[in-house]
């Protein structure tokens, strides 16, 4: 999906839908295709890295 359709169904800035996006993709719950840049939801989240 891409950021503008995703901002559309959320009804929200492309901004803060790429801020979401952004976090999204850290935890592991989103992931990018590098060639199409389209996002689409991961198998399954990740643990986030703790230090």
């Amino acid at each position: 999906m891409e950021m503008t359709e995703l901002a559309a169904r959320l009804q929200s800035s492309p901004s803060t839908t790429h801020r979401y996006l952004q976090t999204w993709l850290v935890v592991g719950i989103v992931v990018q295709n590098p060639g199409s840049r389209r996002y689409r939801r991961a198998v399954a989240p990740r643990e986030p890295a703790h230090d």
